[in-house]
């Protein structure tokens, strides 16, 4: 008799716990990624605005179209961008560099951007740092034209005037 009622309590202690334990859910998830072509940034040309008066308002459009107070030696920014065809991406640019000339004498660049997806700089469009648009779909490449402007100089001081570090550009996919 002893033996059924501890196999009795055994069975309901057994049965207890089962009926006290929740059940395991999972869950599963896929796991994807698209593998694009190595982005390359390739410099054709540096910005340059040539030989400028200091009292001048000088503008590189990078469209071409509104361009004024520059020397003749004037030289767009150019870049060429590469990736896989048709892929979206990501411009940023750096919004201003600082121009000095190894005296008291400083000034301000301000970038101007455009691109364009065939090397025509007059049908370029205009990109805000940050903005997301398409390499071609057939070469993969995208030309970005920089200009800007040094803002309204008044009696600037005379010299010639580089950056300390580098206007910059970045590119990724989106």
């Amino acid at each position: 008799m002893k033996k059924m009622i501890l196999i009795g309590a055994i069975l309901v202690l057994a049965l207890a716990g089962t009926s006290l334990m929740g059940q395991a859910t999972t869950g599963t998830a896929t796991v994807g990624a698209v593998v694009n072509a190595v982005l390359t940034v390739t410099n054709n040309s540096d910005i340059n605005f040539g030989s400028i008066q200091a009292t001048s308002t000088p503008v590189l459009d990078p469209q071409g179209t509104s361009t004024a107070d520059v020397g003749s030696t004037n030289t767009f920014g150019k870049f060429t961008l590469n990736g896989t065809n048709g892929a979206t991406i990501v411009l940023t640019y750096d919004a201003t560099a600082s121009l000095g000339n190894g005296a008291a004498g400083s000034m301000t660049f301000t970038a101007d951007v455009a691109s364009n997806t065939a090397d025509a700089i007059g049908t370029s469009t205009d990109r805000a740092s940050g903005a997301a648009f398409a390499l071609d779909g057939t070469s993969g490449n995208v030309f970005v034209y920089v200009g800007g402007n040094l803002g309204g100089l008044t009696t600037q001081e005379v010299g010639t005037y580089t950056t300390a570090s580098p206007w910059g550009l970045s590119v990724e996919y989106q």
